[in-house]
């Protein structure tokens, strides 16, 4: 009897020791999957946090981009706006040109004989010298100067006063000066005008033009042209003259010596009294 209870309480602290085990192994592999299902969320996390921050740099390099095509857009619009202006101001200025041409061929042109009458070619071209100043007068005399002789009136325009860097066009100031001087050769119709380009000793480095002599009688075109087709002076006044770079003011090499022999003379004759005309239109 004893013996069978020994063996009954045995048996039931074996079974005990069974069951505890097994509940042990249950959590321990329920408490591992629940720690690989947190590493996992950690994982998704970390990646979900490196990729939002990816996104936010590329954000940031989008949004940084796009100011900069507006700031661009704005300065490209206010480049426009001021190139803009500048035209209808050309085209005002040139309507208000016209219209004072117009104004003076309503008026007697001048006496064709006013050299024969007035005794001397010289006075008539100080009379025209004067005109000229006042007309020019808000441009220096290292722009435009004047040499008066017996029956020639020389002016000299300063390279960068009449054309663009490396151009055969005016430039605004250089339209301007042409345009007032016009209104003042409309009143003298006796006076014939030579347009003598000049340029310095450097080679010319552009395919369409050949040379200096090239360039200074394309200058000096480019003057005459304007003059008939503008400001409508009869082409039988006009002369072009080429010197290119054989007839320089100073034999100087530096940068100033070059821009005083890269010039546009105009010269203004009376002619003879034997061979005085009548108004030419």
């Amino acid at each position: 009897m004893h013996n069978k209870l020994l063996l009954w309480v045995l048996c039931m602290l074996g079974l005990s020791s069974c069951v505890g085990k097994k509940k042990y192994v249950k959590e321990l592999k329920l408490r591992q999957y629940w720690e690989d299902q947190a590493n996992a969320i950690a994982d998704e996390l970390k990646a979900s946090r490196l990729e939002d921050a990816r996104q936010r740099s590329q954000l940031s390099d989008i949004s940084y981009r796009l100011d900069q095509l507006k700031a661009d857009s704005l300065q490209n619009s206010l480049l426009i706006a001021a190139h803009q202006r500048e035209t209808k101001a050309r085209e005002a200025e040139l309507v208000d040109c016209r219209q004072e041409l117009d104004s003076l061929l309503q008026i007697a042109p001048a006496d064709p004989h006013l050299v024969m009458a007035g005794g001397a070619a010289e006075d008539l071209l100080r009379e025209v010298e004067s005109s000229l100043k006042n007309r020019l007068r808000q441009y220096s005399t290292s722009e435009i100067s004047y040499v008066l002789a017996a029956e020639t009136l020389r002016m000299t325009f300063s390279d960068s006063l009449l054309f663009q860097r490396a151009s055969l066009q005016l430039n605004r100031r250089g339209l301007q000066s042409i345009g007032a001087l016009s209104l003042v050769l409309k009143k003298y119709p006796q006076l014939e005008v030579i347009v003598v380009g000049h340029t310095d000793n450097r080679p010319v480095r552009r395919t369409n033009i050949r040379d200096n002599w090239d360039l200074s009688a394309l200058r000096a075109s480019t003057i005459v042209r304007i003059l008939h087709r503008d400001f409508k002076l009869s082409a039988k006044r006009l002369t072009i003259q080429a010197r290119g770079q054989f007839d320089q003011l100073t034999t100087g090499d530096d940068a100033s010596a070059r821009a005083q022999n890269r010039r546009t003379e105009i010269v203004l004759l009376c002619p003879p009294p034997t061979e005085a005309k009548t108004p030419k239109p």
